[in-house]
Order: C-alpha cells, then structure tokens, then sequence
C-alpha cells in the first residue's frame, strides 16, 4: 500500500516474477527503491512478494535475468570501490545452488550519469539506458557487446535513428535483438509530456525510423 510498483521481469523457468518497489512519488526522487521477488508455488499460485536477498538498503531497481537464468542485471546507487557520482550504475549478481554471490559493479559501462532499465539478449549483448556524457540527448540508448572474458567491451550508441536531442528510456528488446521498445520524451508525436512508448526494428545496416505505439500510449507516463 503507498508503494510505486514498475519494471516487472519473469525468469527463463517463468518460475519468478521480479519488480521494482518504490516509496515516494511518481516523477521525483524516491525515498526507496528496492528490488522484490515473488515464486511461483506448487499449487500453481503465487507467493507472497520479498525483497531480494541482494536488495533492501539501498536504491535498486530495474532487475532483469539473463536467459541463462545465472545473473539478475540491475541498477544501485550503493557504494564500490572506484565509483563516480552518485546516480545508479548497472550491477548484476549471479545465482548459484546454494545462494547468491555478492553483487558485482560493472565499472566499465557505468558512468558519472544515470544508467537504467538493463536488457540482455540471447547473444550476451547488454543494452541500456543512460544519461552519460558523449550521448545524443538528456538520455540515450546504449548497446556492449560481450569481451569473451565474462564481462562486456565498451558500450556504444544505438546512433540518430533510436536516440534523438531529447530522452530515451526504459527499454524491452526481443531475445533475439531484432526489435526494441522504449520509452521517449518530447517527441513530437508525444500524447504526454513525460513519455510515450515507441518501436524500432533492426535492419541490415540500421534501425528503423521509431514507430509511435498510439494505441499504447496515454496523457500519462508510459514505461
């Protein structure tokens, strides 16, 4: 009750539903975000939600699994050696059979701005959202590639035909990286003045011009 419920993801096995669980109010800094899980019981139900065994002190959000069921990526404000500012940078924290390690800062793609809504496709590239410096606008879409060590090569920019002048968010892109939706601010064919949802396809040598999702989108914020 009072809380701000986004960002659901289910797990490969469709056995777990994870979300961002927020205090505070919609469209300004919130209080608290936390990262909470529910599973899937043998009755077919569904349990009660928890916090992350990973998430509860600081502002997490954005949990998303990779399609080997071995990390949850998401994105913190908590403290790591290194770090610069203090907006969210992407994390991820891998699953074992008798727990979870201790998350891990992924320092080589995070910056002194504000990272979001981490996605990662069958091919292990790793896509987000960030507000980093060297982007098109006040956010852009981003894309790393795996470096064949178990970590990720520089990240680059999806370039002008996703990313504009103005902010690209909150992110979905299909397993198979043939198509991603996102949510964009103050586009002209916008329906509100926060953001509406919108689809690109891959082509053979760039995306397509972003198609307006009309009849998804609404006066209020569409994630």
């Amino acid at each position: 009750e009072g809380a701000i419920e986004h960002g659901a993801t289910v797990t490969p096995d469709g056995r777990e539903l994870w979300w961002t669980r927020a205090i505070g109010v919609w469209g300004e800094p919130m209080e608290r975000q936390t990262i909470v899980v529910s599973k899937l019981l043998a009755d077919g139900s569904v349990g009660q939600f928890e916090p992350a065994p990973f998430s509860g002190t600081h502002l997490d959000r954005d949990p998303f699994p990779s399609p080997d069921g071995r990390w949850i990526y998401f994105v913190s404000n908590r403290p790591a050696a290194g770090k610069v500012g203090t907006g969210p940078d992407l994390w991820r924290v891998a699953r074992l059979a008798t727990g979870w390690e201790e998350p891990e800062h992924l320092a080589a793609l995070s910056s002194s701005g504000y990272e979001a809504s981490p996605v990662v496709t069958a091919d292990g590239k790793l896509w987000f959202a960030s507000m980093r410096e060297g982007g098109m606008g006040l956010g852009d879409l981003w894309r790393a590639e795996p470096d064949g060590r178990g970590g990720f090569a520089a990240p680059e920019n999806l370039g002008p035909q996703v990313n504009s002048e103005n902010g690209e968010w909150n992110l979905l892109v299909d397993p198979s990286g043939c198509w991603l939706i996102f949510e964009s601010s103050e586009r002209a064919e916008n329906i509100s003045s926060s953001g509406d949802l919108y689809l690109s396809m891959r082509g053979e040598s760039a995306w397509s011009q972003p198609i307006h999702l009309r009849s998804l989108n609404s006066a209020e914020s569409d994630l």
